[in-house]
């Protein structure tokens, strides 16, 4: 049997007598995890190089505007 919590008393609760079962939920939880990781690096990443584009294409447009 497996019993774990995650976010205190009203986080997320599992209990599961099956070891086959338990194991599918784990894997679903941690591959969860894995892709809401890697969609906020993403986040992070195209939110970093479009204030650099922004930052940069005004430096040109006030060269130009000279």
């Amino acid at each position: 049997m497996i019993n774990f919590t995650i976010g205190g008393e009203n986080g997320f609760k599992v209990e599961c007598a099956d070891n086959e079962a338990a194991e599918k939920i784990i894997a679903y939880a941690v591959s969860i995890g894995a892709v809401v990781i890697t969609a906020t690096s993403a986040y992070a990443i195209a939110n970093k190089a479009s204030e650099y584009l922004l930052e940069n294409s005004s430096s040109v447009f006030n060269n130009f505007s000279k």
